[in-house]
């Protein structure tokens, strides 16, 4: 038989949710690992309260006089329903264990660096192990009255289905039963789907639970249940096996995938091969020829030795018979001598027999030894069984370093054997370590660490879990920060906050500011996210300031080399190009030259770094270069050449005249102007003109002004651009742009010649531009009347933020002003602090400089929703009120139904056209049955709008006959 190519899976993420010693659960890789370092037991009984239920539904014959032995877990008693995007409704009609399987696959992926959203599609497989029929016996029992959403969760078929919605995941959806391998069969199928190129990343997920006291009851008379809560694997001691509960699920990605992705590799899925008992002695009893079959079969289509096995995870149930032919069936494989034995290990006398998540949990036993290189203790193991001299097996009792590995491969091999006669083995090898990365090149002057969540809450709780992380020794760097959360994590939350971190801004200090919910100047936010769309703004003449763009040259490669780009093409046009590093620009030409230099560059490095481009772009006189640029209508060389030539011709006109900043109403600037022969040049806000002209004129206006009780200022240094001053080079300015062929822009560039939409920027357009007037607000309220907008403004020195501000005022829009500076000199940290304002905007920022492997986190806390107590509620209310709050509520329940936002002008609509189908109005039943008696059933069908529901729930609640009812809802 010829040997399939080897495709190995690469195992990037673990969840785990397990019995602890302590009493609280064991949760994620790094508790896990140290819990089996401890060689501790969660090992006890049930406790008081589930054994008095379990016991109550036994056979009076069959009630022990204490309860069974058991490693326990507690499930989540709700979920966290909008992490999930799960309206309240359907969350409470989850099982338990479809929320313990919802939770702990989410923090697996969360540990591989996922972002959800990344895997919708039919790339993305879910594939289950699960022997447990708790849910199936709860939900459908003889006493039970369940409906058709009760069957979304009383199958095992439907483990995964929340966690598949969620995710919007369209690939395979399996849930494996084979008993006691059910999630080694699980992962044989994912390894092979893999490997078959059927999908990219694969969820797996064990899971076990024990509250069905006849499973119990069976194993107890078999007798294989230990009388006593221990676990004695391979021992002499050993009695049986104690059950346990818990969740394991792992994330395989391709191998090729992970490591361009750079995602941390625990370990390599090499091989897995499942199979069967045959004819065995018996139902349940295991065969040590099959097992040895298997093993020989897996090594062999893996191209290995069983010399190559440092450490095997066995079975090991701690079951007499189990263990011996377990025994029996390594030692026919591996044949070791004395002196090398094979080292054998269980999970099961720390956790328990977790039965169908049993072999999962030794997969990940083994991918964390492989990669610590260490392999813990068993246990439960005290006197080793005489088997295990036999075939030269040995049980570990304390950490050992892992056995010299041949090849330098470690290499580990897991078992899992079903009582169903469904047996698997599955091949671990050591991943090979991470390619290198940019961690210590990184010459970001100031990263953006850009976080969200579905709740300010949740959003508090990360920024404590990741605090957390960068205050323990070795944190992780900087960069490697900004990349988890720009690509690893889901950026989908309404709740944003973002820290500048930069040697001036202490990012850290802000993330525990966030976490304990306190202002801190490297924090921008908490708020829920913004919405529409992002706005560039370009201002003209003041937008420079003094020795501008040195810091940030020196300090960002990505702003340097745009920047030498723009000067390259200054070059072309002008014997006197400027350059940041050559000093601050000197006289008008050259620094509108450096304005647009600064403006184009900045421009550039907001789109390499965080793929922040806009939407729509203004620009103000100057500024309208370096936006007509960004739009694609003009090349570099084509700005630079205009900028050139618009600036010379400007610097030659400078001694005839100058600008006149008017804080007056437009009307009253036009008096003004035209009294004293001057010209409106910019009309920038409702209360902020600029007049053009000659400089004696200009000073006649600001006396005249200050006497009307208006405020007027010289602005320095300016030409009188946009007057009559200029119309003497319009025709040189035409001819030194020649025929400039412009394309049409590719991002929608509001004129403010025009003050609409622009398409035709050749020569005549630029030509037009220096003599007509300047209407900022016009062309801002263009924009900003199209929706909500966050104006962003591209300006070494911002001059458009106060009359933004006011025009959106006056206007009653919905605009957000973003700066590159906050009163500080830090210029470095601009970019960044913009950035992280267009993240609270709602937008997505993304990590240009490569992959980072991703931080290790505690795995998060989850926020469960309670329900309200409506009786309760109600019971407080005057009539009115009560009925005002019934439709409150239902209107609350529909909305969180309802694929679109429910207004209050909807609550005479009928569901159907609200977009609700017979599943979404059969779990608004099962909610409003949750809360109120059971006459309130036909509610939802009798008149299926929100105020016709409200309006049948009073009445049946007075029809009831109840007081309370009756005088809280009176006649509705």
């Amino acid at each position: 038989m010829s040997r399939p190519e080897s495709r190995a899976a690469a195992l990037t993420g673990i969840g785990v949710r397990l019995p602890g010693p302590t009493g609280e659960p064991v949760r994620g890789p790094h508790q896990l690992w140290n819990t089996l370092l401890s060689g501790a037991s969660a090992l006890g009984r049930y406790p008081h309260h589930r054994w008095e239920h379990m016991a109550r539904r036994l056979h009076p014959d069959d009630r022990p006089q204490s309860p069974w032995p058991v490693a326990s877990l507690q499930p989540p008693d709700q979920v966290e329903h909008t992490a999930f995007h799960l309206s309240a409704a359907e969350a409470q009609r989850l099982s338990a264990t479809q929320r313990l399987v919802l939770e702990v696959g989410a923090e697996a992926l969360e540990d591989a660096g996922l972002d959800p959203a990344t895997l919708a599609g039919p790339d993305t497989g879910l594939y289950v192990g699960s022997a447990s029929p708790d849910e199936a016996v709860e939900a459908f029992n003889e006493n039970a009255r369940p409906g058709l959403a009760d069957l979304s969760a009383g199958g095992a078929g439907m483990l995964a289905t929340p966690l598949s919605r969620w995710l919007d995941s369209r690939g395979p959806l399996l849930t494996m039963d084979t008993s006691c391998s059910s999630s080694l069969y699980a992962l044989d199928a994912a390894r092979r789907d893999l490997a078959d190129g059927r999908v990219s990343t694969a969820l797996v997920i064990g899971v076990n639970t024990a509250r069905t006291p006849a499973v119990s009851r069976a194993f107890a008379h078999g007798p294989v249940l230990a009388p006593e809560p221990v676990s004695h694997p391979f021992d002499t001691g050993a009695e049986g096996f104690v059950r346990g509960e818990g969740a394991v699920a792992v994330v395989l990605r391709n191998q090729h995938e992970a490591d361009q992705d750079r995602d941390r590799l625990y370990a390599l899925l090499t091989h897995t091969r499942t199979g069967a008992d045959g004819r065995s002695a018996a139902a349940g009893a295991p065969s040590a020829s099959a097992q040895a079959e298997l093993l020989t079969r897996t090594y062999s289509e893996a191209d290995i030795t069983p010399d190559e096995i440092g450490y095997l995870i066995a079975h090991g149930t701690a079951t007499r018979a189990g263990d011996h032919a377990e025994a029996r069936a390594l030692g026919r494989v591996f044949d070791r001598g004395e002196h090398t034995p094979l080292w054998v290990g269980s999970v099961k006398g720390a956790f328990g027999h977790s039965e169908g998540a049993a072999g999962l949990l030794g997969v990940v036993a083994a991918a964390l030894s492989l990669h610590h290189g260490h392999i813990p203790p068993t246990a439960g193991h005290r006197v080793p069984s005489p088997a295990l001299g036999r075939h030269h097996l040995r049980v570990p009792t304390q950490q050992m370093r892992w056995p010299r590995a041949v090849d330098s491969a470690r290499r580990a091999g897991v078992t899992s054997l079903g009582f169903s006669g469904a047996i698997a083995h599955a091949l671990l090898e050591q991943a090979p370590p991470p390619r290198p990365g940019h961690e210590d090149t990184d010459q970001q002057p100031a990263h953006v660490w850009a976080l969200s969540a579905t709740s300010k809450a949740a959003l508090a709780e990360q920024a404590g879990r990741l605090h957390e992380q960068l205050t323990r020794p070795d944190p992780p760097s900087a960069a490697r920060v900004s990349a988890h959360l720009a690509r690893r994590t889901d950026r989908r939350g309404p709740w944003r906050a973002a820290l500048v971190h930069a040697p001036g801004s202490n990012g850290i200090a802000g993330l525990e500011a966030l976490a304990q919910g306190r202002a801190h100047e490297a924090l921008v936010g908490p708020a829920r996210a913004g919405t529409g769309r992002l706005a560039w703004v370009f201002g003209g003449h003041g937008a420079a300031r003094p020795g501008m763009g040195a810091q940030l040259y020196r300090a960002d490669e990505i702003f340097a080399r745009h920047m030498d780009r723009a000067h390259q093409a200054l070059v072309q046009h002008t014997l006197a190009p400027w350059h940041p590093a050559r000093g601050a620009a000197q006289g008008l030409a050259q620094t509108q030259q450096a304005t647009w230099a600064m403006q184009t560059a900045l421009a550039a490095t907001l789109a390499e770094r965080w793929e922040l481009t806009p939407e729509v772009v203004v620009g103000h006189s100057l500024g309208e270069v370096a936006a007509a640029q960004v739009a694609g209508a003009l090349d570099v060389d084509q700005a630079a050449r205009l900028v050139v030539a618009r600036s010379e011709l400007l610097e030659r006109v400078a001694p005839t005249g100058g600008m006149l900043s008017l804080e007056a109403d437009s009307a009253t600037a036009r008096a003004l102007a035209a009294a004293h022969g001057v010209e409106v040049a910019a009309a920038n806000a409702p209360l902020l003109q600029v007049l053009s002209g000659p400089r004696e004129r200009l000073e006649a206006v600001r006396v005249q002004a200050e006497q009307d009780g208006y405020t007027a200022r010289e602005l320095p240094a300016a030409p009188p651009a946009h007057s009559r001053a200029v119309e003497p080079v319009l025709g040189e300015l035409a001819d030194r742009l020649g025929r400039l062929r412009a394309q049409p822009p590719r991002v929608e560039m509001v004129s403010t010649v025009s003050a609409t939409s622009v398409q035709d920027l050749s020569t005549d357009y630029w030509v037009r531009q220096l003599r007509a007037p300047v209407d900022y607000e016009a062309a801002l309220a263009c924009v900003a009347r199209q929706g909500p907008v966050l104006v962003a403004e591209l300006s070494p020195h911002p001059v458009l933020a106060v009359p933004t501000m006011r025009i959106a005022a006056r206007h009653h829009l919905d605009a957000q002003v973003a700066t590159l500076v906050d009163g500080t000199d830090a210029e470095s940290q601009g970019l960044a602090r913009l950035a992280a304002r267009a993240h609270g905007h709602g937008l997505t920022l993304h990590q240009g400089d490569g992959p980072h492997p991703p931080v290790e986190l505690r795995p998060r806390t989850w926020r469960a929703h309670t329900p309200a107590d409506w009786p309760k509620t109600l019971a407080g209310l005057e009539p009115d009120e009560a009925c005002a709050a019934l439709a409150a509520w239902v209107h609350q329940c529909v909305d969180e139904l309802a694929p679109g936002p429910v207004r209050e002008t909807d609550r005479d609509t009928v569901l159907e056209e609200l977009g609700l189908n017979s599943m979404h109005r059969l779990i608004l039943r099962a909610e409003i049955l949750s809360h109120l008696p059971p006459e309130t059933a036909t509610a939802v069908e009798q008149n299926p709008t929100i105020n016709g529901i409200s309006h049948t729930l009073a009445q049946t609640l007075i029809r009831a006959g109840d007081p309370a009812a009756r005088t809280r809802v009176g006649s509705s």
